[in-house]
């Protein structure tokens, strides 16, 4: 999970644009350690921002990447930490 490009990104500080063939899931829990429940928010607003940009395929990725954190935590609402 730490080596992929999204990941690096935010580490950095850098809005994370998910790159085609990043797992979701796993951005999505790398969101949920660092964001705990706000996660889902988070990764909609990134898809809005997308969206603005007109970006359809980073908007589609963190509508996934969204989806994919409301998941986890519905499983494992003590996953945050």
């Amino acid at each position: 999970m730490r080596g992929s490009t999204a990941v690096r990104k935010a580490s950095a500080g850098q809005g994370p644009r998910p790159e085609p063939g990043e797992d979701p899931r796993a951005i999505a829990l790398f969101l949920i350690v660092r964001l705990g429940e706000q996660a889902p928010s988070h990764a909609t607003y990134q898809a809005l921002k997308a969206r603005q940009r007109g970006d359809q395929s980073a908007m589609d990725a963190w509508l996934w990447i969204a989806g994919a954190a409301r998941e986890i935590l519905r499983i494992d609402p003590v996953c945050e930490g």
